[in-house]
């Protein structure tokens, strides 16, 4: 009878082990790109790609054009072999016509308009948001056929 009680006992405690691991909640996605102020990306009446830190290091890409290889609506051009300059194209768009933002901030040259994404490594991104669509209204003259903001990591404090 003791050795039956012991049994129910630890099984319940090894129960509520297993169910305290099922418990892990995991955060909805927050997209700022796609109308500059902070919104659940299910509430984003847009075609927008969320890729985040974990989904890259799941795909083993190394530079921000590899991240961004499967994206919907999206194509990777290397122009020559390895080391060549890599530019997106979205929705058949020119490259130049795709606005390139780290943290927000414009990266897209005043010359060519055109951002190597095979020279931007992914270990210091967070997450890569892609908006596909005109966006000349909140972002100028670039953001004509998309926008891939690149979302570094916080400071270390």
């Amino acid at each position: 009878m003791v050795t039956l009680g012991l049994v129910l006992i630890f099984s319940g405690w090894t129960e509520a082990e297993e169910n305290k691991e099922e418990s892990i909640l995991e955060l909805e996605k927050i997209v700022i790109t796609a109308t500059r102020t902070p919104h659940l990306l299910k509430d984003v009446p847009i075609s927008i790609t969320v890729i985040t830190e974990k989904e890259i290091e799941q795909t083993g890409a190394s530079t921000v054009a590899e991240a961004l290889e499967n994206v919907a609506g999206m194509r990777v051009t290397a122009y020559g072999g390895p080391g060549s300059l890599t530019t997106a194209h979205i929705r058949g768009s020119a490259a130049d016509q795709v606005l390139i933002l780290m943290d927000g901030r414009e990266l897209n040259p005043a010359a060519s308009g055109t951002v190597d994404l095979g020279l931007l490594p992914v270990q210091n991104i967070e997450r890569i948001e892609v908006v596909r669509g005109p966006f000349s209204s909140l972002y100028g003259a670039n953001a004509l056929s998309g926008v891939i903001n690149i979302i570094t990591k916080p400071a270390p404090e």
